[in-house]
């Protein structure tokens, strides 16, 4: 799919919304890799990288069961989408609030573009480039 200015402004109130809520929550992320991209698009709340804990996940989930709200940011892939359900189940029965709507939110504008956050930085990149307008919030650098 094309990029046009209401794609681009969907996605701009998307990346918002996320940046407000990981400001006041935890991101899990699957990788260190996805971490990096929240980090350079300026996202500077909680963003905890599942595989960079190498703990269980049942572990990670127990120590962030006190948490106010989880966003859960994994791969848009078969994988990831497991995986989001997963965590999704094991906070709610923890009866912590967790947020699977972002995610699915840009997994649907951003399908077949790219399969994870990894890839966002340089998609965004690309945006800014094209339509000249800043997606990275304070402190991002790409």
């Amino acid at each position: 799919m094309k990029w046009n200015l209401e794609r681009v402004e969907v996605l701009t109130s998307i990346l918002k919304e996320l940046h407000e809520m990981c400001e006041n929550g935890v991101c899990v992320v699957e990788g260190k890799r996805d971490e990096y991209a929240l980090r350079t698009l300026g996202f500077k709340g909680k963003i905890v990288a599942l595989r960079k804990l190498n703990r269980s996940l049942d572990s990670i989930v127990e120590s962030l069961s006190n948490e106010e709200r989880i966003i859960v940011l994994t791969d848009f892939d078969n994988e990831g989408e497991e995986l989001a359900e997963r965590l999704y189940r094991a906070f709610k029965s923890r009866n912590v609030e967790v947020d699977l709507e972002t995610r699915r939110k840009l997994s649907s504008l951003l399908k077949g573009e790219i399969k994870g956050l990894e890839e966002l930085g340089p998609l965004i990149s690309r945006i800014s480039q094209q339509f000249k307008i800043p997606l990275l919030f304070d402190g991002g650098y790409y």
